[in-house]
């Protein structure tokens, strides 16, 4: 029965991809077609889809064959019009792609040096553009010891020569032009604190985040009822995942300034779990509400087109 769903043939369908880059083109329509950043913004979007497919495929994130991890990634960004214009903000999203893909690589190797390396440049390169990121480090260093059983000394080290190549780089890049003094005031002063300030963030903004988190918390609680049907490797991706959106959730929450770098690598860190939820989520209700998301996800789209980008404390 499950295989005559709307569901279930949108999640094995080849064309689910293809139709998803077709939806997300044509969410990039309304606006101003002169403005280049909107266009890079779209060519940056589908090559992170065709990387992040890249990485479902190698890692078999899905019992099945299926092309949602990569579609529900593209659905989320096309539904938030104010992710469109290309920006440094994605940087870091583009970068947690490598940072995941090179982890799960590491996982069991008996030297997964390499891999460690390769990922935490990733990280060191994003953490240019979102400094906080650098927080992640030690609950990355867990992973590796807990989930990806890839912790050693020679793994350790290497995390922290990735971490620090981009950097060195840097420095040399500022010193060669005398600015070393002053090179890296721009970092020092993404690092000031502050209350959060809630009122200041955009309806759009606050909408769009309620309605990651609230899919991501429906799907967290669903692949820890079901990951026994997963392999063991694969629970271990998840739950790595899992951890990293859930801080980025609080992150955002208690510094709602950071949103605009902060919202994309929630998204592509989101993606892959909500993606397996749809893709392998059944019940007598399911396919209902898998039509209904959809439907709610074009109805964010809407509203984050229409409504006002004025501060939430006009509406307190």
């Amino acid at each position: 029965m499950y295989e005559r769903t709307f569901q279930y043939r949108v999640a094995v369908s080849s064309a689910s991809l293809p139709v998803a880059l077709a939806l997300t083109a044509m969410a990039w329509l309304p606006g101003d077609w002169t403005d280049w950043r909107r266009w890079a913004g779209l060519a940056a979007v589908v090559v992170m889809a065709y990387f992040v497919a890249l990485w479902n495929n190698v890692h078999m994130l899905l019992r099945i064959r299926s092309r949602l991890v990569s579609s529900t990634f593209l659905l989320l960004v096309a539904a938030c019009p104010f992710l469109h214009r290309w920006s440094t903000d994605w940087v870091p999203a583009a970068c947690a792609i490598g940072v995941y893909y090179c982890l799960f690589r590491a996982y069991q190797k008996s030297h997964p040096e390499p891999d460690v390396f390769h990922a935490f440049v990733f990280l060191g390169v994003g953490s240019f553009f979102f400094p906080q990121w650098l927080c992640f480090v030690p609950v990355l260093w867990g992973a590796l010891l807990v989930r990806l059983r890839a912790f050693t000394s020679r793994s350790f080290v290497a995390s922290l020569l990735g971490l620090v190549l981009a950097y060195w780089a840097f420095v040399a890049y500022a010193a060669w032009h005398n600015r070393l003094d002053t090179a890296f005031g721009f970092w020092l002063d993404a690092w000031a604190v502050g209350l959060p300030d809630y009122g200041a963030c955009p309806l759009p903004c606050a909408v769009s985040f309620a309605f990651v988190s609230f899919y991501l918390a429906v799907s967290t609680v669903h692949f820890s009822r079901t990951a026994f049907y997963d392999r063991i490797r694969v629970r271990m991706y998840y739950r790595l995942l899992i951890t990293q959106a859930v801080l980025l959730g609080v992150a955002i929450v208690a510094q709602p300034r950071h949103f605009g770098v902060a919202f994309p690598l929630y998204v592509v860190t989101a993606s892959p779990v909500v993606g397996h939820y749809f893709a392998l989520a059944r019940g007598r209700f399911m396919n209902v509400w898998f039509i209904a998301s959809l439907l709610l996800l074009g109805g964010l789209y809407v509203f984050n087109l229409v409504a006002p980008w004025t501060p939430l404390s006009t509406y307190w």
